[in-house]
């Protein structure tokens, strides 16, 4: 990395308020890699656009360019989108100040009674992106669109050869256009998981396309807890169990399956009061998009069983009982050594985070805007030169 970038990149980590430890340079280190997933949150209106665009070429033509040719127009959403190969670390960190700076978040309405089997994976993953995704309606990154997509192409079904189910053909038109050929992805032990889900009754599935689709399982201590496995079948045994999918744009050969998924098949598992569930699968569906069409691949697939056990259940009520204090509450303590490098700079509400910069003991729900704060930090020397040149112009 050039030396200028270097010297830009610690003044706008200056900006942002890091607190001078272990965590921030691991964090650097990692969001390095991660940055560019993020690209789409730095979509701005065609009005925004041409504002900047005008403005950029009455001073500086050629930066005019350089800004028109690094985004491209969405017509669907009718804005632009900036070029994802050339979203780096600094567009990152400067699109991060911009948000905490200008603090234009649009607020949800109050949080309901009911705890959700994603918030017990949200609150999992992180309590302070927890109060974050529960505080403010906020644009979605470019995996989360893509997911959601895939995630309503019911891929399980297809995998199942039984002539009960509508769409279970292997290597039908649609599935095909997914991958080349099913049976490379399967293991020894994915085909002995697919073999139970192959012979067991599909009794609920959660996809919008399906009937019964819109239904909400209630369970848990006053019906407190509501759930939405995306499958809930009954197997040749007559075991009820859940199975949770989930789609991962990772290229990596060793699944790692995440605590905050365990523990949302975990919440169906011993919060639904409508079924006796006995176990619940997760399955992870990697995908890549870096063939010529960017169409979505299915590489890899890989599968857990989850049992039953006390250490689950008393991990998974005492999950509960936490957003229940901070529902109630309104705060909660925030463990400063919780953080974790690898995970906040794949957070999808990093942006907005301020309880990753070490600063910051207590959460609140709704998430105070007094956490998405900066700092006034003088503009570094060996930068103002150029700087001055450009203002001059």
């Amino acid at each position: 990395m050039l030396d200028r970038q270097s010297i830009y990149i610690d003044y706008l980590f200056e900006r942002l308020d890091f607190v001078d430890d272990t965590f921030k340079l691991q964090y650097f280190d990692e969001l390095i890699y991660s940055c560019e997933k993020f690209y789409r949150i730095g979509a701005i209106s065609r009005q925004e656009f041409n504002k900047r665009y005008d403005d950029l070429f009455k001073k500086e033509p050629y930066r005019a360019e350089y800004l028109k040719n690094n985004y491209f127009y969405d017509h669907n959403d009718d804005l632009y989108i900036p070029d994802k190969y050339n979203f780096g670390i600094i567009d990152y960190l400067q699109l991060e100040i911009s948000i905490k700076t200008k603090r234009n978040v649009h607020l949800k309405p109050l949080t309901t009674p009911f705890i959700s089997a994603t918030d017990i994976a949200s609150y999992t993953y992180c309590p302070a992106s927890f109060a974050i995704s529960k505080s403010f309606i906020l644009p979605k990154t470019s995996s989360a669109i893509t997911g959601t997509a895939l995630h309503e192409k019911t891929f399980l079904l297809k995998m199942l050869t039984d002539t009960r189910y509508d769409e279970a053909q292997f290597l039908d038109k649609n599935w095909a256009d997914y991958t080349d050929d099913i049976d490379i992805l399967l293991n020894d032990t994915n085909s002995d998981h697919f073999k139970i889900i192959e012979a067991s009754k599909l009794i609920f599935c959660g996809h919008k396309k399906k009937n019964n689709s819109n239904k909400v399982f209630k369970g848990g201590k006053n019906s407190t807890f509501v759930g939405q496995p995306d499958y809930l079948f009954l197997s040749d045994t007559n075991e009820y169990f859940v199975v949770e999918e989930k789609f991962i744009g990772n290229n990596g050969e060793n699944a790692i399956f995440y605590e905050n998924h365990i523990n949302q098949v975990a919440s169906y598992m011993y919060g639904i009061n409508d079924y006796p569930i006995s176990f619940g699968f997760l399955i992870y569906w990697y995908y890549d998009t870096f063939r010529k069409d960017e169409k979505a691949y299915i590489r890899r697939i890989a599968i857990k069983k989850i049992e039953k056990t006390l250490i689950l259940k008393n991990r998974i009520t005492c999950i509960f009982s936490s957003i229940a204090s901070l529902k109630k509450n309104k705060t909660i303590d925030f463990d400063l050594d919780s953080r974790n490098a690898k995970r906040c700079a794949n957070c999808v509400y990093s942006l907005y985070c301020g309880h990753k910069t070490g600063n910051y003991e207590k959460i609140s729900l709704p998430y105070s805007v007094g956490f998405m704060r900066t700092k006034n930090v003088e503009f570094p020397n060996d930068l103002k030169n150029e700087k001055d040149r450009r203002t001059n112009k």
